[in-house]
């Protein structure tokens, strides 16, 4: 994702690479280095060591440039000469190929790349300091020395040598330490972007990249953020790409029933394509044409029947959040989330209404499109309190009010009972005959009761947790 913010120079903090980078390397790390509060984070960390704030820099050019190499020794600063023996060890590292092609080009892989092993770079750094004397000597005389005169003073550029050599010995004796930091650095990297591409993605294939690009960069590190400190967010994250493969598999059957073997048009949907062109594919002569014309949507495909019913009623989803749903509170916000991709795919407005005692207004999402901190806030909410099912139907009603929700499917997502009077059950069903909407219950728990859900569901489906197969059926509408 473009990030277009001008980095003032005084702000710079990747002055002197040892890494051959150009222009645009520098400009772009300090675009991301702005985005990033991960990499503001780290950086403070290491304020006082006299050369972290060029190593964060050369440790990221490494990561994101395509083939990164050290600058020849004439034409390295003095000052930089350490960071050069560590980025060095980096580079020549046996498993660094595989790391670098996760990361190249990525802004968020080699973001989050650099924020974890420049914090673990400093940590080794501060280690080694507590057991060298002579290494904590050298880095405090070039610390003194870059604010008594400048980081471009002679007297700065002899007191790194020292530092350079302290390192230099340190990286000979510990180089495995610096092999194995680097493995968990991306192992943590590769965790944090698969949960936010789990979060951000769809149901179709390929659609998390997709939606990566359609967040601003500043948003994915965020949320890469929160998904590396907050335990509640990361268990939603593991819900909601497990329930969104559900889904997948779901609509895709759904999608395979409703293709016309009758009807041909052109496209780029797999799922679609006719035999011949998947013959095309396997023939090495007819592949690169078949391959063109993939990429143009020109390839034959079934056109579908019926399609304007994939484009059917909104979804209205009252999801219960009372004291009894606190333990499952984590699989419903990833159920929640899974739905909102299925009103994404197929351009359904989406409206959310929690409830306990009481029902939050309801929540509007044009086409099921959700940001980055609306999930965040979704994720962690949570109401607590008692059972009461009025409140949130009635919400729903002043939701089909508006005309984006006439013919609706309302989800209705509870773990309890209420006892509810006739007069408002009979306004609830006169309304459901007037205004063509359909209402789909989803009991969840051993001990949920049919018996008020059915007077006014059109079908109840029931379930010990959101992860049984008959949970998933809600998806099937």
């Amino acid at each position: 994702m473009p990030v277009t913010k001008r980095v003032k120079r005084k702000d710079r903090i990747y002055k002197k690479p040892s890494i051959n980078s150009d222009s645009f390397d520098v400009r772009r790390f300090h675009q991301l280095y702005t985005a990033s509060q991960g990499m503001k984070d780290v950086r403070e960390k290491g304020k006082d060591l006299p050369m972290f704030d060029n190593l964060i820099g050369d440790v990221w050019s490494s990561f994101y440039k395509s083939s990164p190499e050290l600058l020849p020794d004439d034409k390295q600063s003095p000052d930089v000469q350490s960071n050069a023996e560590m980025v060095g060890n980096m580079l020549n590292d046996d498993s660094f190929q595989s790391v670098h092609e996760n990361t190249q080009f990525d802004d968020l892989m080699s973001g989050l790349s650099t924020i974890n092993y420049s914090g673990k770079i400093f940590e080794w750094i501060d280690e080694r300091r507590k057991e060298n004397e002579e290494m904590d000597d050298a880095m405090n005389q070039a610390q003194d020395k870059k604010e008594e005169h400048g980081e471009d003073s002679d007297e700065f550029q002899q007191a790194m040598e020292g530092v350079s050599s302290a390192i230099q010995q340190e990286v000979d004796h510990t180089g495995g330490e610096l092999s194995k930091m680097l493995q968990q650095a991306q192992e943590e990297a590769k965790k944090q972007k698969k949960d936010v591409e789990e979060l951000l993605g769809g149901i179709q294939s390929g659609t998390a990249d997709s939606a990566l690009k359609e967040v601003p960069l500043r948003e994915q590190f965020n949320l890469a953020e929160q998904l590396k400190s907050n335990k509640q967010m990361k268990e939603v994250a593991k819900w909601a790409g497990r329930f969104k493969r559900i889904a997948k598999s779901k609509q895709k059957s759904i999608s395979k029933q409703s293709i016309s073997k009758s009807g041909i048009t052109t496209g780029n949907e797999i799922d679609r394509l006719l035999p011949s062109e998947l013959l095309n594919y396997a023939i090495p002569e007819a592949k690169a044409d078949f391959l063109r014309r993939f990429t143009e949507g020109q390839t034959l495909q079934h056109d579908s029947k019926g399609k304007e019913s994939l484009g059917r009623g909104p979804i209205i989803l009252c999801l219960d959040q009372s004291g009894s749903m606190d333990y499952l509170d984590q699989q419903s916000k990833g159920f929640l989330l899974a739905l909102m991709s299925i009103a994404k795919f197929q351009k359904r407005d989406f409206a959310y209404i929690p409830f306990s005692i009481k029902a939050r207004p309801y929540k509007e999402y044009p086409k099921g499109k959700i940001t980055p901190s609306e999930m965040t806030r979704i994720a962690t909410e949570f109401m607590g309190g008692g059972t009461n099912f009025v409140y949130p139907l009635r919400e729903s009603l002043k939701a089909i009010q508006k005309n984006r929700f006439k013919n609706a499917d309302i989800i209705f997502v509870t773990d309890g009972n209420d006892n509810m009077k006739n007069s408002f059950l009979q306004e609830f069903q006169d309304r459901k005959k007037k205004d063509g909407f359909s209402v789909i219950s989803l009991l969840i728990g051993p001990h949920a009761s049919r018996q008020t859900v059915s007077q006014f569901s059109d079908r109840v489906h029931h379930a010990k947790n959101f992860a049984e197969n008959d949970a998933h059926e809600v998806f099937d509408f």
